[in-house]
């Protein structure tokens, strides 16, 4: 019941990371170095948003594949932002999915814990 209740938050927050970082993306896009691949890189953080809380929602958790899809997707929405950002802005700090990143390494903690989950956020 309790573990449920983690999901549930977590959940919540992905929501909450990807609404912030569309906000952020609205507001800077045309400081981007290619904001139509911007563009979809946000829509992948949404979609990705979506399918992964319905998922997770409806099985009650997440299993090793999810986790690892989870993983992989926010990877490679992290590594994209090398292509569609200035080196300069990057170095600031400035990244396309901002806090959504954190997303998986909250999963994999809940799912199989504290190592487990700092361990998925050294690879992002």
């Amino acid at each position: 019941m309790f573990e449920l209740s983690l999901w549930r938050a977590l959940t919540v927050f992905r929501w909450l990371a990807v609404g912030y970082a569309a906000l952020l993306y609205v507001r800077d896009f045309q400081h981007y170095l290619h904001p139509v691949t911007g563009w979809l890189v946000l829509a992948v953080m949404v979609l990705w948003t979506a399918l992964s809380s319905a998922l997770i929602l409806t099985r009650r958790g997440a299993d090793l594949p999810l986790l690892l899809a989870d993983l992989a997707v926010t990877f490679g929405c992290t590594l994209a932002v090398h292509w569609i950002d200035d080196p300069a802005r990057l170095q600031s700090g400035a990244l396309l999915p901002s806090i959504w990143v954190l997303g998986p390494a909250l999963a994999w903690g809940i799912a199989r814990g504290a190592l487990a989950g700092s361990l998925a956020a050294v690879v992002i």
